[in-house]
Parts: structure tokens; C-alpha cells; sequence
């Protein structure tokens, strides 16, 4: 029995030690594989004129007289003292201007929407406001939009000065920038983007006040300076920082648009405008955060921070390398499909490649077994919905850039032109073309002396720029109210009933 015991722990010390064998080769083997193959995405990634070095994304730094974010109350707001973003002088700055604009906070948008042709009832929006704490008017007293621009001037003056310095400052970058600070993937305090919405929101209730009163200067630079914040945010090269960008850029486009439809513009203001919506190439805009993403992709994985993954030990971490090596695979081919397509296409076309890749990674079968696959599910279904949100940016700047030109050749002639190629040369270089489907953006005049410009949108049907606004249907595809609402995209000053 002795012997008998003796040769089956003899085999079984022998199978766990062969196990054991063909596992080490096993890992041995992934390894070789996954650094062959992360060598050769890499230099397949260098002969496509690409970097996998995020510092040499970095946007250069803007001297400080051309900056409108370095002026004083904004210089240094980036910056953060030992991880901790409430220390030092930096922390007191931010915290100095979180109070300055506590009070805007608590506003309530006005609802208007260049989409459905709703334009602001001031009246309506005044009562709104005296409800709301830190803003508090007479309720007796009609409040005049010279009114509300002395009161958020008193509430925040930073929103006057940047309004002021948009004028002398033609760009516009945060101080200190990423380049001097010595950005790190994952390690950035992001509070300054969180200002720069705030400080837009500001500056958009500012711009519909001196609309109000019919100061269109003021306007004007309020349009601009949010602009720039915009820019500012967008010339980052973070997928984050491209969002809120692209959320303060919607500022300036509604304040134009109730501009606009007030016809408070003259000449002077609307050449002033016009270069702050100059054409949009989206697509190399874009490619700006993208090329982010890939090179932090691979730095992330390279710092050994593992989606979803703990481990320890010796073993452990030699199991981890050929699984680093394969995610940072899994990414980079699937991101260097967008890019390819931003590069030689349009943003349509990395549209549908994103789509395409989302529809691949749903059809795979138990994705919970894929381990090789769990950074790409974990990060990159997001870009879907993003690069969606590039296109109808694109959209409504071109419809922008068009409202410019129109109103221009309006003030000239007393009436809109009956197309747009009227607006060739003299107020446009070319007629813009929709985003969606590449043809010219659509336009028509309506009976009432306005006009409509709309876009074909994600379902490439053109509905004559109309809007299913049936709210007995709220779920109906061509309901505005639907967030995957597919009717077109309308730029217009007649309400949709």
C-alpha cells in the first residue's frame, strides 16, 4: 500500500511539475508573441507618421500678451501643489473664483433653442431668476437687460474683463500649460476645465443681457471670449478636454443665434464674429484628442494600471506583461482604424468606423472570457457616441459660419438672398457642405422673412429641416425631446409648433 501511495504521489508530483512546465512555456510563449506583436503595431504606428509619445502632442505655449486665459485672475489656475488642488496660491485663485461665480451657478438657463426656432421670453426668464438664491430682484421692478449686465458684473467681474480682453488677445491657452507642467496620464488635476464651463455659462447669460439692451459690443466680445475658452480646452490633445470644449462651444452658438434672431448685429460686430467660426475642419480637430488617447493608452498601460486588474507578486506581474503588451494591441488597431479615417476621409466616415468596431466587440460571444479584450470594452465604446458628438459640432458651426454670412448680405440688401451660393465671394469663399452627407448645407427662406438652414443629420433623410414635435410621441425618432432623436438639424427663427 506504501508503494502504492509512493507512486501516485511520484505521478502526481510529475503531472503538477509538467503542468507547471507547460504553463511557464505557455507564458513564456505569450510573452515573445505579444511583444512581437506590440513591436510591430508600434512601428506600423511610426510609419503611419504617428506617436505613441504624448509630449510630443503638446501644444506649444502661447506667449502671455496674446493669451486671453493669462490675465491675472486666470493665470496659474492649472496648476497643483502636491496632488492636492486646495493647496498654495494656485488652490486660493480657484477657490477665489469658484466664489465669483457661486452666484451664476445657481441661475436657470433660459430655454431657447435654435433647433426648434424657440427664442427667449424675457419676461418669463426674469420671474425665474428672482426665485433663485444669490440673484434676488424687486419683485416689483421690470428688470431690463442693462440691468442684469450691472448685476452679474457686481456678482462676477471676471466675466467683464474676459469680455474686455477678447478684443486685444486674438488666442487663448490655460497657464500654466500642459507642456510646463509636465503632464502625466491619470495623474492631472482637472478643475480648470470644470471652471471653463462655468465661466462660459457666465459669459452666456452676460451676452443674452446685452442683447437685451441692445449693446451688441457687448455681446460681441462675450460671443468671443467663449470662444476661446473653447478653443482653449479643445487644443488639448484629452478626449476630456475636447468635451468640454465642445459643451462651452454650444454657448456661443446659442448667443449668436438669439443675436441673430434680435438682429442686434451690425457689419462691424458680424466681421468680428465671423473668424471666431471659421471653417471647422473637425476631422484634424479631432484627430487632436485621438492622437491623445493612443499615446495614453499605451503610457496607462505601461504604469501597470490594469482595468479591473489586481495583482501581486512575482508570478503575478510576469503574467501581467504579455497581457499589457496585448491590450495595448487591442487598442492601438482599433483607435488607428479612426485615425486612418480622420486622416484620409471625414468625420462621417470614422462615424461609421466606430460603429463598425462597436458592432464587432457586441457580436463577440461571453465577452467576459475575452480577457485579452477587456481594455478595449472597458474604454473604447465611448468613442461611438463622441465622434457623434464631433459631427453635429461640425454641423453647427458650419450653420453658424452660413447665419453670419446671411445676416451680412441682409444688412446690405434688406432681404435674404434666395441661396446660399448668392453669399459667393463677397461673404463666403465657397458654399459649406453638410457634414453628414457632403452635399451643400440646405437652406430656404420661410414666409415670415426668416430663413432655415438644416443638416440631413445621422439618418442622411432630408425633412425639409422640420422637426416631429408631437408629444404624444415622445419616443418618436424625429421627437426633438428623444435623446436619439434622428429628425434633421435645424438652424431657424420660426417656433416649431
Amino acid at each position: 500500500m506504501n508503494r502504492r501511495f509512493s507512486l501516485t504521489a511520484n505521478l502526481l508530483w510529475m503531472v503538477t511539475l509538467l503542468v507547471a512546465i507547460m504553463v511557464c512555456v505557455f507564458i513564456y510563449w505569450a510573452g515573445k508573441s505579444s511583444q512581437a506583436r506590440w513591436n510591430a503595431i508600434q512601428a506600423m504606428i511610426e510609419k503611419e507618421g504617428e506617436t505613441l509619445d504624448f509630449r510630443l502632442l503638446l501644444p506649444e505655449t502661447i506667449p502671455a500678451t496674446e493669451n486671453l486665459l493669462a490675465i491675472e485672475p486666470l493665470h496659474g489656475i492649472t496648476e497643483v501643489i502636491d496632488g492636492n488642488g486646495n493647496l498654495g496660491k494656485p488652490g486660493a485663485k480657484r477657490k477665489a473664483l469658484e466664489e465669483q461665480i457661486r452666484g451664476i451657478e445657481a441661475l436657470e438657463a433660459p430655454p431657447s433653442d435654435y433647433l426648434l426656432g424657440e427664442t427667449l421670453d424675457w419676461s418669463n426668464w426674469m420671474k425665474s431668476l428672482r426665485k433663485r438664491t444669490g440673484y434676488v430682484f424687486p419683485s416689483n421692478q421690470e428688470v431690463s437687460g442693462q440691468g442684469v449686465l450691472i448685476a452679474l458684473d457686481k456678482i462676477a467681474p471676471i466675466l467683464k474683463q474676459l469680455a474686455d480682453e477678447s478684443v486685444t488677445t486674438g488666442r487663448s491657452q490655460f497657464v500654466p500649460s500642459l507642456r510646463e507642467r509636465n503632464f502625466q496620464p491619470n495623474t492631472e488635476q482637472n478643475g480648470h476645465y470644470n471652471l471653463s464651463v462655468k465661466l462660459a455659462f457666465g459669459l452666456y447669460l452676460r451676452a443674452l443681457a446685452a442683447i437685451e439692451a441692445r449693446n451688441s459690443g457687448e455681446a460681441t466680445h462675450c460671443i468671443i471670449a467663449i470662444k476661446r475658452i473653447s478653443k482653449a480646452c479643445k487644443s488639448d490633445p484629452l478626449l476630456m478636454s475636447w468635451m468640454f470644449g465642445s459643451a462651452v462651444e454650444q454657448r456661443a452658438e446659442k448667443a449668436l443665434w438669439y443675436g441673430l434672431e434680435r438682429r442686434i448685429f451690425g457689419e462691424n460686430e458680424l466681421v468680428m464674429l465671423e473668424p471666431e467660426f471659421g471653417q471647422d475642419k473637425s476631422a484634424d480637430r479631432f484627430l487632436v484628442p485621438l492622437r491623445g488617447e493612443l499615446a495614453m493608452s499605451r503610457q496607462f498601460l505601461d504604469q501597470d494600471q490594469i482595468p479591473g486588474v489586481t495583482y501581486s507578486g512575482t508570478l503575478a506581474k510576469w503574467v501581467n506583461k504579455p497581457l499589457r503588451n496585448t491590450w495595448k494591441s487591442e487598442m492601438a488597431v482599433r483607435e488607428m482604424r479612426l485615425i486612418r479615417k480622420l486622416k484620409t476621409s471625414n468625420t462621417m466616415a470614422a462615424l461609421a468606423e466606430a460603429k463598425l468596431i462597436k458592432d464587432e466587440l457586441e457580436a463577440i460571444p461571453i465577452p467576459r472570457l475575452r480577457i485579452d479584450l477587456r481594455s478595449v470594452y472597458q474604454r473604447f465604446p465611448t468613442y461611438h457616441s463622441i465622434i457623434g458628438k464631433v459631427v453635429m459640432s461640425e454641423t453647427r458651426n458650419e450653420q453658424a459660419r452660413a447665419a453670419i454670412a446671411l445676416e451680412r448680405y441682409y444688412l446690405q440688401h434688406r432681404e435674404y438672398p434666395d441661396s446660399l451660393a448668392s453669399l459667393v465671394p463677397e461673404f463666403l469663399p465657397l458654399v459649406m457642405l453638410d457634414p453628414c452627407d457632403g452635399k451643400p448645407i440646405r437652406y430656404a427662406k420661410t414666409p415670415k422673412g426668416r430663413y432655415r438652414l438644416w443638416s440631413v443629420a445621422f439618418d442622411m433623410k432630408d425633412d425639409n429641416g422640420k422637426a416631429d414635435f408631437n408629444s404624444a410621441e415622445p419616443s418618436a425618432p424625429n421627437n426633438p425631446r428623444n435623446p436619439n432623436y434622428l429628425g434633421d438639424w435645424a438652424w431657424q427663427y420660426d417656433p416649431v409648433k
